[in-house]
């Protein structure tokens, strides 16, 4: 026991040899420590995988298994194909000679967003491709989404800085938040083409100055810039620039620096991201003849009517950094009504979003108090929709050649259609207030949606006044109504849904009427008419079903009251073009 803890305390160096050692070398340990594997380094050694293990341990190449062990951790690199992918690359040894090699590889399966799979090819095996790349459209406000790949899916609302400012003010909030366009008077003027009098926020009503600006620069020099811009900073005057900026090119279509700009017949314009480009190139990217009328002599002699396609393309952009241009006055009348547009688009955005949360109210099955409390957040909410961006603009400039859009027609429609269904949710019995409150509701966005054409909407409205009129109003009294919005419908065939729901409508109406034809006739199943139930009912032509009192047979000659079909018989004989119909008595009793 004594020489047990002696062992155990000896720091002397071992000298036995490891038990494992084939070639008899002395353990390198002390002699307290266990021997364990030989770690001395021997020469190199040929593996069974065919590669040079670079000075081995001994233990590791002590027989056969040892160096099949090492073989299956070689590092060396080998081409190999891989048949679980079809990918040929180069891997380790050791992976390409496992009995499941993995394939180092990406996997660049394209996917449906239209970018490759970055995900590792082993992990893609059961066609679990996921898309990591960012989202690169540009947003309607100019922005680059930014987002994680959604493939199809709308981009969510713009997380980004707003981008709107002028001259007054500037929006704090994120971009996808509403803000209002500035109503301060515009400040474009110069002594040759007078002052805009509208406000900053409208498109600029005065006609643009092509000649150079004749101001000084702090330098003493003249400004390079065209008249009724800002003049920039002294370190852009020509005559004092670094070598850099003169080197820098500015026409776009000629490739001249600007040390060799003629400026007095195309001075340049400054952007606001430090960039300058020739006023002939600007106005080219601008397009600034959708915007003026323009003489063959290039003078600028009147305003064109713009178009609403103007506002709904992305802004225009510095061609080097792809910046939004904005604040250059020379471009105010486009840049001014583009930004409009996009206002108004938000502010439409943020409607829409409200009427879907609504929507899913009234679906959710409400009490009538909240019904009614949805009622007057809609009324509000259509004041909303009229007052826009645009209107509060054409009213701080009250009213000065400055046109105001209708509001977008699908919201206000969708707004329309929900107010109307909170007064369905409401009526009690046929005819009272709330009830002829719908139907003027509907007829209001039924006529609205025909003036501005949106057909879609139409036929959708023109369904739901038809179910409205179809469930609280005697039939005798509504059908004909009923089949002529139906066949308006059908005719506009705006699609497959949609006609066919007026065909059911239709048939629907058709039995209900049938039914209460029978109630007035006060038949029940088993009264005999001279024969059975089904023997009295027939079909003309067109299937149209109808009735024959008495024996139930066919005495006389007659028009169908649908389609004017000729229809019944003589003498008991039916029309060969007529038929039997014993199945619509019994489907009327169901």
């Amino acid at each position: 026991q004594g020489h047990l803890i002696t062992h155990k305390q000896c720091t002397e160096p071992c000298r036995r040899i490891p038990p494992r050692c084939p070639r008899n070398h002395p353990c390198n340990k002390l002699c307290r420590e266990d021997c364990g594997e030989c770690l001395v380094r021997v020469e190199d050694t040929r593996l069974p995988c065919g590669h040079l293990a670079s000075s081995p341990t001994c233990d590791s190449v002590r027989d056969d298994s040892s160096r099949k062990k090492l073989s299956q951790r070689c590092r060396e690199k080998v081409m190999h194909t891989f048949t679980a992918c079809g990918h040929e690359c180069e891997t380790a040894c050791a992976n390409a000679n496992s009995q499941l090699p993995i394939c180092p590889k990406l996997c660049n399966t394209m996917l449906e967003c239209g970018h490759p799979c970055q995900n590792k090819c082993k992990s893609c095996k059961e066609g679990n491709h996921s898309c990591k790349q960012k989202c690169e459209r540009t947003l309607f406000c100019g922005h680059i989404c930014g987002r994680e790949c959604h493939g199809g899916d709308p981009c969510p609302p713009c997380d980004k800085k707003c981008s709107v400012s002028c001259v007054h003010s500037k929006c704090v909030g994120k971009c996808s938040n509403i803000c209002s366009s500035c109503v301060e008077d515009c400040d474009w003027q110069c002594l040759h083409e007078g002052k805009c009098s509208l406000v900053c926020g409208a498109p600029c009503n005065r006609l643009p100055c092509n000649l150079r600006c004749d101001k000084l620069l702090a330098c003493g020099h003249r400004c390079p810039s065209i008249c009724g811009e800002d003049c920039p900073d002294v370190s852009f005057c020509i005559e004092c620039c670094s070598t850099e900026t003169k080197a820098n090119i500015v026409d776009m279509l000629e490739f001249n620096s600007y040390e060799e700009q003629d400026l007095d017949n195309d001075p340049v314009i400054f952007l606001q991201c430090g960039h300058f480009y020739s006023t002939t190139t600007l106005d080219g990217i601008m397009e600034i003849d959708k915007s003026y009328e323009i003489d063959e002599e290039g003078n600028f002699v009147g305003l064109q009517v713009l178009s609403s396609s103007l506002g709904t393309s992305k802004p225009k952009s510095c061609p080097d950094c792809r910046s939004a241009i904005n604040h250059v006055k020379r471009y105010g009348r486009l840049i001014s009504f583009m930004r409009l547009r996009f206002l108004e688009r938000k502010h439409m955005t943020s409607i829409e979003m409200r009427l879907r949360r609504y929507s899913l109210i009234l679906r959710g099955e409400p009490d009538d108090a909240k019904v009614k409390r949805l009622i007057e957040i809609l009324e509000q909410l259509e004041s909303d929709v009229k007052d826009g961006p645009m209107r509060k603009v054409f009213e701080a400039c009250r009213g000065r050649e400055i046109v105001v859009t209708p509001p977008p027609s699908r919201p206000y429609l969708e707004l329309l259609r929900l107010r109307a269904q909170c007064f369905t949710r409401l009526i009690l019995e046929s005819n009272d207030v709330n009830f002829n409150v719908a139907i003027d509701v509907y007829q209001q966005s039924i006529d609205y949606a025909d003036a501005d054409r949106s057909r879609y909407m139409s036929s959708v409205l023109r369904l739901d006044l038809c179910k409205l009129l179809m469930n609280w109003t005697a039939l005798h009294q509504v059908k004909a109504r009923v089949d002529h919005i139906c066949n308006r419908v059908i005719e506009d065939d705006i699609n497959a849904a949609l006609v066919q729901e007026a065909i059911d409508l239709k048939e629907k109406c058709n039995d209900k009427e049938l039914k209460e034809v029978l109630k007035a006739m006060n038949q029940v199943m088993g009264y005999n008419y001279g024969g059975g139930w089904s023997s009295h009912w027939y079909e003309c032509p067109n299937g149209h079903p109808y009735f024959i009192g008495e024996c139930g047979g066919a005495m006389e000659l007659g028009r169908c009251n649908e389609c004017g079909e000729q229809i019944g018989g003589g003498s008991h004989r039916l029309l060969a073009s007529n038929r039997s119909s014993a199945t619509v008595a019994e489907a009327l009793q169901d």
